[in-house]
């Protein structure tokens, strides 16, 4: 052999490419940085996919049957297959006057055909913190209405009292006062009109802070149009998440079965869609 050549037997470089490989694909050595997922290793394993529905209730169920059975109590485990969407109420806050005056009303002369504040003045605004609101509804009651087809009230706001916007930017947020019809309409009679058949309508997002709020009209007929109001308000709602936990039910896991149930922080109208499995652990 000849000495101080520098190559190293054959057989030993094959044994350095083979320890190389071990170390590559994890072999002799336990596995660095791995997540547990929190399902231990199971054997006769059942899955599936189901569901919970609530309809305006804070408590639901649902009940899995396990075929075959099991002749011990599994392991059982809720595997959501997405993030549900959190369920939202919509709860009435408070209600605004911006005014309720006697069955005489008061009555706002010659109504302009030009968008201005209701009976031409100032007098009846109001400041309010909407900060938490998300919605509202404009009432309106009147014992006149006007003569004007398609002559509305609606409702500003301002964060200066000087540059005023729409409530809602919505034209369905607007109450007619023409007495063309009962529904949304401001009409001779004792039931008030509302905006959007009742239904609250989302404020704009520049609204939902400390403002100023008035209501103007617009579409008037002027000279001789002279329709009457006896009072009007802004109910306002707020939007609040609904809190719900998932798993199964006290008692509700057997070697036969596993009630589901979701548990909600109010009423809500809800489908909580999920995946299962079960097992003995090996």
């Amino acid at each position: 052999m000849t000495q101080g050549s520098g190559k190293l037997p054959p057989i030993f470089m094959i044994g350095l490419v083979i320890v190389a490989g071990m170390a590559i694909i994890g072999w002799g050595s336990p596995k660095q940085g791995g997540t547990d997922n929190g399902i231990p290793e199971l054997t006769l394993i059942q899955s599936g996919t189901n569901s919970v529905a609530l309809s305006s209730a804070t408590v639901g169920f649902t009940t899995i049957t396990f075929n075959p059975a099991y002749s011990v109590t599994p392991n059982f485990k809720i595997l959501q297959t997405s993030v549900a969407t959190p369920p939202v109420n919509t709860y009435q806050t408070s209600s605004l006057s911006f005014f309720s005056l006697t069955s005489l009303g008061q009555t706002w002369t010659n109504m302009p055909a030009a968008t201005t504040e209701i009976f031409n003045d100032q007098d009846h605004e109001l400041w309010a913190d909407l900060t938490l609101a998300s919605s509202a509804i404009f009432e309106v009651n009147c014992a006149t209405a006007s003569n004007t087809a398609g002559a509305y009230l609606d409702v500003q706001y301002s964060t200066d009292g000087t540059t005023w916007n729409s409530l809602t930017g919505t034209v369905a947020f607007q109450v007619l006062i023409d007495g063309s019809n009962i529904l949304g309409n401001c009409q001779i009679g004792p039931f008030p009109a509302v905006s959007n058949n009742g239904t609250p309508a989302a404020l704009v997002a520049g609204a939902k802070a400390k403002v100023f709020l008035r209501i103007i009209g617009s579409g008037g007929g002027g000279l001789g149009d002279n329709p009457n109001f006896s009072e009007a308000h802004l109910l306002v709602f707020s939007s609040i998440g609904v809190s719900c936990n998932y798993g199964t039910a006290p008692l509700g896991l057997t070697s036969t079965i596993a009630k589901v149930q979701v548990v909600c922080s109010a009423p809500v109208t809800f489908t909580y869609n999920f995946q299962w499995i079960a097992g003995i652990p090996a």
